[in-house]
């Protein structure tokens, strides 16, 4: 692994626009607004400090749903849609949302023509083809993923694809999918899994080598990132990581390792919560300092607020799914409120049987999407809420209006120098 790839541009990429542009001062007062640090004690923890000058406006920057605020404010439509168009997959991650179930399910393509159909009439402009299972490998009827984004792109819907890369292998599908995608989001496991194969690495490097190699012969925009979700507490286990940052130049996107506590009131009970963020803080010092994060930024901060987030007993009240933005789609055609629904309809349905529907329908019913996108609320009570990425979004949105001004101004002008006009991920948050 010893090749380098260097990409020649003359102006800043666009995730540099903004990129530590604020004093991390100011930064620090507005998440002690968003949080009230101060009535837990840990204002001044280096934590926060770190969080404050680790701002940087990548595709997955906390702030970008300030820029979808003003957008969804201005009439623009902001809906967001993950879809699963198989749940087959060629790895057994061991931290997989899906438990890698191995099952066989794919959306069948008819139905997903005539559900995209759908989407285009309610004006959605962009979906992410995320993971069940692992979109490369969607063959229905000779149908394949290139076919599945290039359906969206004739529909002019973008597409956001989230993929391990292990299948990407052919040069034909590789340019098809560049040429239809607006962005590719190449995110695993490095380690490997008993029943995975021995060459997983190596062949993943060399498909997104290709792949860069290929966008710079298109010489095309599309959007190339690399996320190595690997949540170890060893500084070892970021190796892949640091390595691919440094070849290829690219966001990379490392989780910090976390201890989730999914009931808030025991993460603030004496030093427990210090304690959380004072290893989370020491294990991103020690991997921030091997990466180059002007040209390969680290996409940590929404990471390192979500473990913040999660340990501190916000106010329940999921914004996203009450006014219909956000979404999931399984493989099987089930239309959840949201992805972290999707993941244990289990829980759901032993919760309230009576009440399938509050939580999802399917879209071979013509006519869901539109119950859908109007929205639910109160779906707070779940066992899987406080860890869901959402909680940083809905606490910006709720709190939109009431931001001072001297807070609000300067962050939201970097914001919208950043995203305006940016259609490789500005709509993907």
């Amino acid at each position: 692994m010893s090749v380098v790839i260097k990409e020649v541009v003359d102006a800043k990429k666009w995730y540099e626009e903004g990129m530590n542009k604020l004093d991390p001062s100011i930064y620090k007062e507005y998440l002690n607004f968003l949080y009230d640090l101060k009535s837990f004690s840990i204002q001044d923890h280096p934590f926060i400090d770190e969080m404050s000058k680790a701002i940087s406006y990548t595709p997955f920057s906390p702030e970008k749903v300030l820029f979808i605020k003003q957008s969804m404010d201005a009439g623009e439509s902001v809906k967001r849609l993950e879809i699963d168009i198989t749940d087959v997959c060629n790895f057994k991650c061991p931290g997989c949302t899906f438990q890698f179930s191995q099952m066989d399910k794919q959306l069948p393509y008819d139905k997903l023509e005539l559900f995209i159909d759908e989407l285009k009439q309610a004006g959605y402009r962009a979906i992410t083809l995320a993971g069940g299972g692992e979109p490369s490998i969607y063959n229905y009827n000779g149908k394949r993923l290139p076919d599945v984004t290039e359906k969206f792109q004739e529909n002019g819907i973008d597409t956001f694809l989230i993929t391990n890369a292990f299948a990407l292998d052919n040069e034909d599908d590789i340019k098809r999918l560049l040429l239809s995608t607006k962005g590719i989001r190449v995110s695993y496991y490095n380690f490997i899994a008993p029943g995975e194969p021995e060459d997983k690495n190596d062949t993943v490097f060399k498909n997104i080598k290709k792949m860069i190699k290929l966008k710079e012969i298109l010489g095309i925009d599309t959007a190339i990132l690399v996320g190595n979700l690997i949540s170890w507490n060893n500084k070892a286990d970021y190796k892949f990581t640091i390595q691919l940052a440094k070849d290829f130049q690219t966001i990379i996107t490392p989780r910090p390792f976390i201890s989730i506590k999914r009931n808030a009131k025991e993460a603030i009970n004496g030093d427990t919560l210090k304690m959380v963020l004072d290893r989370v803080l020491e294990n991103y010092l020690n991997i921030k300092e091997d990466i180059n994060p002007i040209n390969s930024p680290v996409a940590i901060r929404e990471y390192l607020e979500r473990v913040l987030a999660f340990h501190l007993p916000l106010v329940k009240r999921c914004t996203v799914t009450e006014l219909g933005l956000v979404g999931k789609v399984r493989a099987n055609g089930d239309l959840y409120r949201c992805g972290q629904l999707s993941a244990r309809s289990y829980e759901l349905e032993e919760k309230d049987l009576n009440k399938k529907n509050t939580f999802y329908t399917n879209i071979y019913e013509k006519g869901n999407l539109n119950g859908h996108v109007k929205g639910i609320k109160g779906l707070t009570s779940y066992n899987m809420c406080p860890v869901c990425r959402e909680t940083i979004n809905n606490i910006r949105i709720n709190k939109f209006n009431s931001i001072p001004a001297y807070l609000k101004e300067p962050i939201m002008k970097e914001v919208m120098s950043s995203y305006s006009g940016n259609r490789n991920l500005a709509y993907f948050w």
